[in-house]
């Protein structure tokens, strides 16, 4: 009896750490500081492009696509005051007054658990390893997409997280303008792309 009480107990023990190795959830990224946010149901797999306007301080635009057959480029512009959209035609490139946003100083951190788990693979790496185990990154709890050094960093969004090792590329989503005045957070989720826009200061100046 002693020894079929071990054996549910190893069975059982081995269970949830089969399932604590398999099992990932990462919840939705969620705004903590006063943000814009906008949706637009774009099918396109390709991460949109966010620009400033140089004669527009209180304005975004997102281009999703190529050029167009003008050399310009369809564009959807997002007020960073309400959020409403429109269709606009923009040029991109030297002297045209639109610049690109670029990455900027975005973290992404974890509060809580971060280890390497076993993840089993049936194909080469890319590093040359055949098939076997490797070692991931595992973050479990809250995650924070911050910004700013020192007493001066702030949280922007936050995300809970299970055996996540999306972590370090969550800070990919992010990027900043020229003029170092937003923070563009694009997203991608079932009902197309999502863009959070922040100011990089607390309150617009």
């Amino acid at each position: 009896m002693k020894r079929l009480r071990k054996k549910g107990v190893f069975v059982l023990a081995a269970a949830a750490v089969t399932a604590w190795y398999t099992v990932q959830t990462e919840g939705a990224l969620r705004p903590v500081q006063p943000a814009v946010t906008v949706t637009f149901p774009a099918a396109t797999l390709v991460t949109p492009a966010v620009y400033s306007s140089d004669a527009e301080a209180n304005a975004v635009y997102v281009v999703f696509g190529g050029p167009r057959a003008d050399a310009r480029f369809d564009a959807t512009r997002v007020d960073a005051r309400t959020g409403s959209q429109s269709p606009s035609v923009i040029a991109i490139g030297p002297g045209s007054g639109f610049s690109p946003f670029t990455e900027g100083e975005v973290r992404a951190e974890v509060k809580g658990l971060s280890l390497r788990r076993p993840v089993f693979h049936l194909f080469s790496l890319p590093d040359g390893r055949g098939p076997g185990v490797h070692l991931a990154d595992s973050d479990t709890g809250v995650v924070r997409l911050t910004i700013g050094d020192g007493a001066a960093r702030r949280t922007l969004m936050t995300r809970w997280a299970l055996n996540s090792s999306t972590t370090g590329e969550l800070s990919s989503l992010a990027s900043t303008d020229a003029a170092g005045k937003y923070v563009a957070v694009v997203a991608k989720s079932s009902a197309g792309w999502t863009l959070h826009l922040f100011h990089q200061l607390p309150e617009e100046s």
